[in-house]
């Protein structure tokens, strides 16, 4: 082999493992990409099954809220002012 071709076999060599080095660092990168949208998705799939407020929950506030509304409406509860109902009447 002449020092020609083996120059030139050395260069294809060396962009041969400057490519591997890119391309392992590339799959890396799509390692850490696939974790990551592994962890949202299964976020989104607990989001969707857990939502942040039961039905249960919201019933009870709504109750709750309706209660307060007439509390006010008719004087408001003992020891609230019936103009301010979520207000003291005393201060603290």
């Amino acid at each position: 082999m002449s020092e020609d071709q083996k120059s030139q076999l050395t260069d294809i060599r060396r962009a041969t493992a400057s490519i591997e080095g890119k391309f392992s660092e590339v799959l890396g990168r799509l390692s850490d990409v696939e974790g990551r949208l592994n962890f949202l998705e299964d976020a989104a799939a607990e989001a969707k099954a857990k939502p942040a407020a039961t039905v249960t929950e919201v019933e009870s506030l709504r109750r709750r809220l309706d209660e307060v509304e007439d509390r006010s409406r008719w004087g408001g509860a003992p020891g609230r002012d019936a103009r301010y109902p979520l207000c003291s009447s005393r201060w603290p």
